[in-house]
């Protein structure tokens, strides 16, 4: 404005509803992403939000790209472990929050069973024969 230091407040109305349009408020958030596209039209979306690498070393070297040099499940948050067996003998899938812990024996990851949407902690040994041999009597 002409220096009155007054400032103009605008309400934001839905989309769709036909009002608003004139609006500052409502222009700047209303069809956002086509406006970036007119503004540059190499500009993409990406749909894929990557994921946090949880394992360190994260290169993929044994077990076929599954593990990492130290025989550790290479595991970023959201993958799923679904275990071969299990003690109860139920099935159960394991969806990875974050990493808890690493030692000796392998990976500790804070989980959430997606059956029931229980927060565990989830042991993964590493691929080491010994070690897994270990974890059962354990």
């Amino acid at each position: 404005g002409g220096g009155s230091g007054a400032a103009e407040i605008y309400s934001v109305v839905p989309a769709g509803s036909g009002r608003g349009v004139n609006r500052p408020l409502c222009l700047l958030t209303t069809e956002l992403l086509q406006t970036y596209q007119r503004l540059n039209p190499d500009f993409r979306i990406l749909n894929v939000v990557p994921r946090r690498m949880l394992t360190q070393p994260a290169e993929p070297e044994l077990n076929n790209g599954a593990d990492n040099s130290e025989a550790n499940l290479i595991c970023r948050v959201h993958d799923v472990l679904t275990p071969e067996k299990s003690k109860s003998g139920l099935p159960r899938s394991y969806a990875v929050l974050d990493l808890l812990g690493q030692g000796t024996f392998g990976q500790v990851f804070r989980c959430q069973i997606e059956e029931t949407k229980e927060m565990v902690a989830v042991k993964v040994i590493k691929n080491k024969p010994a070690y897994t041999n270990q974890a059962w009597v354990e």
